[in-house]
């Protein structure tokens, strides 16, 4: 006969090396997963301001927080609050398709012919 105490004690030692090695692989999978979200060192990141020179498209259109902080330093500045309409402006004809297009661009051209030259305004 089988000695079922012998069998239980083997298939608790199995399911425990079983628990032991998933906790194990999960562990690795963790530390893989914090290694790769980890940010880079400064020494590597110390050349990309000087490579990437900084220009208007790049930093209020391109970049999601200059798209969302340029509006707001306009509007913070009284004789900025023209550029920021105008700008809305362009930004919605841009987005138009069909008909709508030629009318906002009817629009923003007859917005623009009703104002004097920008070197004036400012």
């Amino acid at each position: 006969m089988v000695d079922m105490g012998g069998l239980d004690n083997l298939m608790a030692n199995t399911a425990y090396l079983q628990a032991r090695k998933m906790w194990d692989g999960d562990s690795r999978e963790l530390q893989r997963r914090r290694r790769s979200l980890a940010l880079p060192g400064p020494q590597s990141c110390a050349p990309l301001p000087q490579a990437l020179p900084p220009d208007f498209h790049r930093l209020c259109e391109q970049q999601p927080v200059g798209r969302r902080l340029f509006p707001d330093f306009l509007a913070t500045v009284p004789r900025y609050r023209e550029a920021m309409a105008f700008l809305e402006q362009v930004q919605s004809w841009e987005l138009a398709e069909g008909p709508a297009k030629g009318s906002s661009l009817q629009a923003l051209v007859a917005a623009a012919g009703t104002h004097p030259p920008s070197s004036a305004r400012l």
